[in-house]
């Protein structure tokens, strides 16, 4: 898994379904192995394509540092609700020594959104300090 999402899950069936056609084609059963084949590549060549309509959700670990005060994290929770943004982790730190509330956030993003246009949306709050992006 990297960032929440499985990776080389279709390599990795791939691999198993040509031990498959090996014995289906080594047992004598050419026809249905030959047909195998001919799925499992266009099944292949499908899901290592680049469609929008296969893509799993962005995913995306944020560190933000606010100033602590009142209304400061609602004010980030809803901004990512606006956005249809899905907070997946949530973590705050408070620093009292330097008034400083430190937010680590893992988030799902909707496919027509990604982390450049968060970064815009969030430095616009007065509250913030910092944004960092993992």
């Amino acid at each position: 898994m990297h960032r929440h999402t499985v990776k080389g899950l279709t390599t990795a069936a791939g691999i198993w379904a040509t031990a498959g056609l090996g014995l289906a084609i080594g047992s004598g059963l050419y026809i249905l192995g030959g047909g195998a084949t001919i799925i499992i590549l266009l099944g292949q060549k499908i899901l290592h394509g680049r469609y929008s309509w296969l893509a799993s959700p962005k995913t995306q670990q944020i560190v933000i540092c606010l100033n602590n005060t009142e209304g400061a994290v609602s004010r980030i929770q809803q901004l990512l609700e606006e956005k249809n943004i899905t907070i997946l982790s949530f973590h705050a730190e408070n620093n009292s020594l330097a008034s400083e509330l430190n937010l680590e956030i893992i988030v799902k993003f909707p496919e027509s959104y990604n982390a450049v246009n968060l970064l815009s949306l969030i430095q616009e709050d007065a509250s913030v300090k910092a944004v960092e992006f993992q």
